[in-house]
């Protein structure tokens, strides 16, 4: 709940906020913790209401199901990409399709290139004629059709000057990883991120079959357990900074015990490692004189 409301939730939201978040952790297999912290990243850079948190997550978790990553693992990595992407304007539908956690560093790469363009960026898309800035996504009507519309500029540009795609590429967005998430957009993996694009649309009620699906998991009960005792010992911790000279006061004291304690078993052991020696040599003492007065007699 102080996760919440620190995330700037309004007081009207919090309970619904947090129920909702805790049945996607449970849904997802994520920590609650960083549920709540996309969820109310998202809403703040794209400025939605508090009441589409459940459609966010809805769309995470579709996400975590049409790639090969987890709800947690996105909840991690959509921070980093959120505030250049909706400052370009690119919908939360465009970047969830386009997002995976290893892919959201690639995509951090392309926005930040728009945002702030090379003078070698600028060069290039002035030589072919383009707009290549933090404008030219909302002048291609979205991210999917700039990729495609600048996607065919380059292939002709290179064409007609006997440069390759990627050389053009390269010169535009001067990150290697810009090109590890841009060129598989634009090729191989095209109709995926279209599909991807699609699939938002109908991501509503992902989570609450999820959570059916998921509350009685060994997995998820694990992950329930985690965020309650994450939440006792917050609890405990505050506790325990309030009587912490006298837990230290009071293990020392104990340590001062125990040492005595563990003198006192040494020295009783030790004493009786004494005996124990003194009778040995004591038997030996005994033995001698028996055998020595044995010995005599047999002489006389």
């Amino acid at each position: 709940l102080y996760q919440v409301i620190s995330n700037g939730v309004p007081k009207d939201n919090w309970i619904a906020f947090l129920e909702q978040s805790s049945k996607s952790a449970v849904g997802g297999i994520a920590d609650l913790g960083q549920t709540v912290t996309v969820t109310s990243t998202l809403i703040k850079n794209y400025g939605l209401e508090w009441s589409e948190a459940a459609a966010l997550q809805d769309k995470i978790q579709t996400t975590a199901k049409n790639g090969v990553t987890s709800f947690e693992q996105l909840a991690q990595a959509l921070p980093r990409v959120t505030g250049n992407a909706a400052t370009l304007g690119v919908t939360v539908d465009e970047l969830m399709a386009s997002n995976t956690n290893e892919v959201s560093t690639q995509m951090a790469a392309i926005f930040t290139a728009l945002v702030k363009p090379s003078s070698e960026a600028t060069e290039m898309a002035q030589a072919m004629g383009i707009q290549f800035d933090a404008a030219a996504i909302k002048a291609a009507g979205g991210f999917q059709n700039f990729l495609t519309n600048l996607d065919g500029t380059v292939k002709a540009y290179a064409a007609a000057n006997g440069m390759i795609a990627e050389e053009i590429y390269g010169k535009l967005f001067g990150s290697a990883e810009a090109l590890r998430a841009l060129i598989p957009l634009n090729g191989e993996l095209a109709d995926t991120y279209r599909n991807n694009v699609s699939a938002m649309a109908d991501s509503g009620g992902t989570i609450d079959a999820a959570f059916e699906s998921m509350s009685g998991s060994g997995e998820a009960v694990t992950q329930m357990l985690h965020n309650q005792l994450s939440t006792m010992f917050s609890w405990v911790g505050s506790v325990a900074s309030a009587i912490q000279p006298y837990v230290t006061y009071t293990a020392l004291a104990g340590q001062a015990t125990s040492g005595l304690i563990l003198f006192a078993k040494g020295a009783y052991m030790a004493s009786k490692a004494v005996w124990a020696f003194t009778a040995a040599k004591w038997t030996d003492v005994k033995a001698w004189v028996a055998s020595t007065a044995a010995t005599i007699r047999s002489t006389v």
